[in-house]
């Protein structure tokens, strides 16, 4: 199985590699922002969190979500983002990004604070025993660098959710998240990257005007910040691996995956979302 894992890690750098080389010739003057997600950062691997911080802040401009909004500027920025608000993020993550003065938003499950993850997850998986961070502790990351975001009140799959039942659980996060920060609460991620023409549209009523994915889609000048996706990342990601992800050259796995999945499934089909409801997200 470790083999089997490895073979696929390489052969997807050998993707990722023809990606940019394909890139470089088809986009040369595409303007893009990338938006990364982590979720835990161990102890063990603090130091490799904080290499890859040291690379992507000598690569490239570092802003927080926030600045999508203005989508029409024009450079290669990357965004970094941690879903969860583990507290690991907060004791080895923060320090680092505090040093290197690197901007981020941690999304927050205010249902689950000061718990270990109560929504599904596997347990072999590595964070399931890590502990979130309570209100008191995500009132201590200083605002000017670290934006907390809503990632839903209980963590819920949204596209099973309709009428009042999704609303609520869109607002009520909102709300309690707002009321614990001081601060509007502007950014949504949407919970195992499950979303859906409604999810969207319950979101822009009320009053999100970022929302994060999980496709893995640069951000380019003119898309909606209400429909953002961004490229999973680990610390423990090969060198040349995170670099990739920051390129944005792991944009052919959403291809790759609409295609196994007879492009049926709504979180592949990003484009065709902002295309019919660009009056809903726009």
């Amino acid at each position: 199985m470790a083999l089997k894992g490895m073979l696929r890690r390489i052969a997807s750098l050998g993707v990722s590699l023809a990606y940019v080389g394909w890139s470089n010739i088809k986009l040369r003057n595409s303007d893009q922002c990338v938006a990364l997600y982590f979720h835990g950062v161990t102890v063990s691997q603090a130091p490799l969190f904080r290499r890859q911080m040291q690379w992507l802040k000598s690569a490239y401009q570092i802003v927080p979500l926030r600045a999508l909004l203005n989508s029409a500027e024009s450079s290669s920025r990357v965004c970094v983002t941690f879903d969860d608000s583990l507290d690991n993020v907060r004791e080895n993550a923060l320090p680092i990004l505090q040093e290197l003065g690197i901007s981020a938003t941690v999304f927050a499950v205010p249902g689950n604070l000061g718990q270990k993850p109560s929504w599904a997850i596997a347990d072999d998986h590595p964070d399931r025993h890590e502990r979130i961070s309570t209100g008191e502790q995500l009132q201590k990351y200083p605002p000017a660098l670290i934006e907390i975001g809503s990632h839903t009140m209980t963590h819920p799959d949204l596209t099973k959710l309709k009428g009042d039942s999704l609303a609520n659980e869109l607002a009520q996060s909102k709300k309690a998240l707002e009321e614990l920060m001081g601060y509007e609460v502007v950014s949504l991620s949407v919970p195992f990257g499950s979303y859906n023409q409604e999810t969207l549209r319950a979101a822009d009523e009320i009053g999100y005007k970022v929302v994060v994915t999980c496709d893995p889609v640069p951000f380019r000048p003119g898309d909606s910040p209400l429909c953002v996706g961004r490229f999973k990342v680990t610390p423990n990601d090969w060198s040349l691996e995170f670099r990739l992800k920051a390129r944005g050259a792991h944009a052919w796995r959403r291809a790759w995956q609409a295609l196994k999945s007879g492009a049926s499934q709504h979180q592949f089909r990003r484009d065709q979302h902002l295309a019919d409801n660009a009056s809903v997200v726009g």
